[in-house]
């Protein structure tokens, strides 16, 4: 059996040997030139994003954080056929990320009043299905998610400090949705 160093030395001498070939040949050869043109997903150029909740409000937001999902770490101990214990980790329970979505305080007050119908325990009308949208600086969507269940569970208003003689910076609203799932539909 091989020691660990000896397959990191062995990994380390390939790498340096591709990148001697690759320069003598003076770069990559054509054919995976073209392929990787051809196959490459470059990242999504993000400007905005849309918040559009079932209710008809429709909000933009500079940040948004939490869209995403785990699942619960479920470790079973089973033996292998030789009787040796192992733990074998299996998915358990899904749940769904909170989104977090700041933006500079408004005079609009739409996330102020999905809240206070939380807050007042008017559940009924305060669960909606939503879409956000990732807009690009052209305004036009360049990825999508579906949402369904979503209620704001959270609003938090961010007075940033301002030194004597500083620039003053807006106000930031936090708002905190929590949902039953969320899908990327585009």
């Amino acid at each position: 059996m091989r020691s660990r160093w000896v397959l990191v030395a062995q990994s380390v001498a390939g790498l340096l040997l591709a990148t001697v070939v690759m320069e003598f040949w003076g770069g990559m050869p054509v054919a995976a030139a073209a392929e990787t043109t051809t196959t490459r997903k470059d990242p999504l150029p993000g400007f905005a994003i849309k918040l559009e909740v079932q209710n008809g409000f429709t909000a933009f937001f500079q940040e948004i954080s939490g869209i995403g999902s785990e699942s619960e770490v479920i470790e079973q101990k089973v033996a292998t056929a030789t009787g040796q214990p192992i733990v074998q980790n299996l998915p358990g329970r899904l749940k769904w990320k909170e989104l977090v979505v700041k933006r500079a305080l408004t005079n609009d007050k739409s996330f102020s009043t999905w809240r206070a119908q939380v807050e007042t325990g008017n559940l009924k009308d305060a669960i909606f299905n939503f879409s956000i949208t990732l807009l690009n600086t052209a305004l036009q969507p360049v990825a999508r998610w579906e949402g369904v269940g979503g209620w704001p569970s959270k609003l938090n208003l961010i007075f940033p400090f301002i030194a004597p003689g500083g620039t003053p910076t807006p106000v930031v609203e936090e708002l905190t949705i929590v949902h039953s799932g969320l899908v990327r539909t585009q």
